[in-house]
């Protein structure tokens, strides 16, 4: 969800009348106890048909993916700010690679640039590697 995104609301008081919204303020925060995020709407209700506390149901239009590229938790290390991962090449020899991540959904993270569709990452003691070191691949 971003700045722009589309949105509908109804309220219970105009079962039948949708209000039709843009997203205009992300918070740039989750509160990790509730687990939201604060979300402003701006939307035209120009017959003041709105009112003071009535709260709507909000359906939000948000981008859809066919495919995308998710990663155990777990595998992700991080230097500073910076994420990155171990891959490794045809001759066991492991890389760390720079990623840019996106959203998390339990314990799977998007990964949004730095790994391909094929790489074979190192999901389990990547923390000893190091760039070049020579390792025995499980599967």
């Amino acid at each position: 969800m971003t700045i722009g995104t589309k949105a509908d609301l109804t309220f219970k008081a105009y079962p039948n009348e949708t209000f039709p919204a843009v997203v205009s303020r992300l918070s740039p925060v989750l509160n990790p106890a509730s687990r939201t995020l604060e979300v402003g709407l701006v939307f035209e209700d120009e017959m003041r048909k709105i009112k003071s506390g009535m709260f709507p149901t909000i359906t939000l239009y948000t981008e859809h993916l066919d495919s995308i590229i998710a990663i155990p938790r777990s595998a992700l290390l991080y230097s500073g700010n910076q994420a990155y991962l171990y891959i490794v090449d045809e001759t066991n020899t492991a890389h760390r690679v720079p990623v840019e991540v996106g959203l998390q959904v339990e314990d799977m993270i998007e990964i949004k640039e730095g790994l391909n569709v094929g790489d074979l990452l190192v999901t389990e003691g990547q923390s000893l590697l190091t760039e070049g070191t020579l390792v025995r691949v499980l599967q």
